[in-house]
């Protein structure tokens, strides 16, 4: 009888050490896939300038740009990255009355910035950020001249006559890189549709495989010292997690401290 009560007990004591080891195992996934779930991206967003074409080509006349958008949501923090390519044609730039540059090419920046909207239900985003950047690009010098007559039919210095180009200087393989500081803001739409729009200060910058300083850096305008920009973006925002039952959808979007 004894016997059979030790055995007893010691079948109860193995069925609650292997509950133990079932119910911690549990709790150590759970916990792990928590902190895993914490640093997976929760969102893939892909945009397009939608005005930049249109802005250089009919309001400053200086050609076709155009630029993409890319960023991957680590809840506050984003990783972004741009693409842009096209041309900047500029007639009679400074110092050079009677020529046209042309630079053609194509560029990209890349870099993080921090959400400072925090637990919004739309995802939406106010941030700051650096980004690094850099260009690849052909830069032309064309001119021509013609001869003009004042009204007495006298010749006059010579002026820039569209029919005709010749090649003065061409630079191929021209790189140029340099920094920028950004703000921006993101809006949802409707549904995956997203708007937003970037501010941008570009410093530092610096141009190698040169023969002489182009007139314009495709990415980043004309060539001066500093340069500001902006972008104007409309895309779709993919969500790369389940959105959780227990998130409110009447949830606030509060500033992160």
């Amino acid at each position: 009888m004894k016997q059979t009560k030790r055995n007893s007990k010691s079948l109860i004591l193995k069925y609650i050490i292997k509950i133990f080891f079932v119910v911690n195992t549990f709790s150590v996934t759970s916990i792990s896939w928590a902190k895993i779930k914490d640093i997976l991206p929760t969102g893939l967003q892909i945009g397009f300038d939608v005005p930049r074409p249109l802005y250089y080509r009919w309001k400053e006349k200086t050609g076709w740009q155009y630029e993409v958008n890319g960023s991957i949501d680590f809840k506050q923090v984003l990783l972004e990255g741009d693409y842009g390519w096209g041309s900047i044609l500029r007639k009679n730039p400074s110092g050079k009355r009677t020529s046209l540059a042309e630079n053609i090419g194509q560029y990209f920046r890349i870099g993080l910035s921090y959400n400072f909207i925090k637990n919004s239900p739309d995802h939406n985003a106010a941030y700051l950020g650096m980004r690094y950047s850099k260009a690849y690009f052909k830069d032309y010098l064309y001119g021509k001249l013609a001869r003009e007559k004042n009204e007495k039919g006298k010749e006059i210095t010579p002026f820039w006559e569209d029919d005709s180009l010749a090649d003065i200087d061409q630079q191929a393989k021209l790189q140029a890189h340099w920094f920028e500081i950004i703000g921006g803001v993101r809006v949802k739409v409707w549904g995956w549709i997203y708007a937003g729009c970037t501010a941008r200060y570009k410093f530092a910058k610096k141009i190698t495989i040169r023969t002489q300083n182009p007139f314009d850096i495709i990415g980043w305008g004309m060539n001066d010292e500093d340069a500001f920009g902006a972008n104007f973006y409309i895309g779709i925002r993919i969500p790369l997690q389940a959105i959780s039952s227990k998130q409110s959808t009447e949830e606030i979007a509060t500033p992160s401290k």
